[in-house]
């Protein structure tokens, strides 16, 4: 389980920019992961017609930052405001001033607000990589934290981009109700998008969305 605790360019748009900082390989990692160092995971079950898997993630360094709003359009700009702290780290926002380099996916994790008015919380994370897991140096900006995340999650994947939030409310449906067909239980008060490419990258699109289990 997780424990829940300007830009006009959208976060897809961003994500370029980090693309041109590369990580060292993994040779069993996803083609997804773009030669990017990316966590890893035990796949449980997948049904590849559904575009479905269930996975376990062990425990593993990520550094995060929240944002919060009460509306839609909230989650576009938490990705790109929450993004930007997390790239300001990597580049140097940190105790010793070290160059660290970008991983796949970001994920956004959405915790929902208890009613139309109330804020929803977003928490925004990059994967630490692999030179530095365990030992990531402190975040000198006060709004960004290193935490250890173990997880299991149902997952989606699809093509596309997921910029704003119409684009990823679909999947999310459709994962939930595959999950509900299917009898498998799931947390319903929390969900999370995981972002892979470029925007420039037109074929072979990667994103998913997450239930936790």
């Amino acid at each position: 389980r997780i424990p829940r605790s300007p830009q006009t360019m959208g976060l897809s748009g961003l994500l370029f920019l980090l693309s041109l900082v590369s990580a060292s390989a993994w040779v069993h990692r996803p083609k997804w992961c773009n030669h990017n160092d990316c966590p890893h995971f035990d796949e449980v079950s997948s049904n590849a017609s559904a575009r479905f898997s269930v996975r376990k993630y062990p425990k593993q360094q990520w550094v995060s930052t929240n944002f919060s709003g009460p509306t839609a359009s909230d989650f576009k700009e938490a990705g790109e405001v929450a993004f930007f702290r997390l790239f300001h780290y990597i580049s140097g926002s940190n105790k010793g001033g070290h160059k660290i380099a970008m991983t796949c996916p970001v994920i956004n994790i959405i915790y929902p607000g208890a009613g139309p008015d109330c804020n929803t919380t977003f928490k925004v994370s990059f994967y630490i990589p692999y030179d530095f897991q365990g030992k990531a140096p402190e975040p000198t900006e006060s709004t960004v934290f290193l935490e250890d995340l173990e997880f299991n999650v149902a997952v989606q994947s699809y093509g596309g981009y997921s910029d704003n939030w119409t684009e990823v409310r679909p999947h999310l449906t459709s994962l939930a109700s595959y999950l509900s067909n299917h009898n498998i239980k799931f947390d319903k008060t929390y969900e999370a998008v995981a972002q892979y490419n470029s925007p420039y990258t037109i074929l072979d699109r990667h994103n998913e969305v997450w239930f936790f289990w």
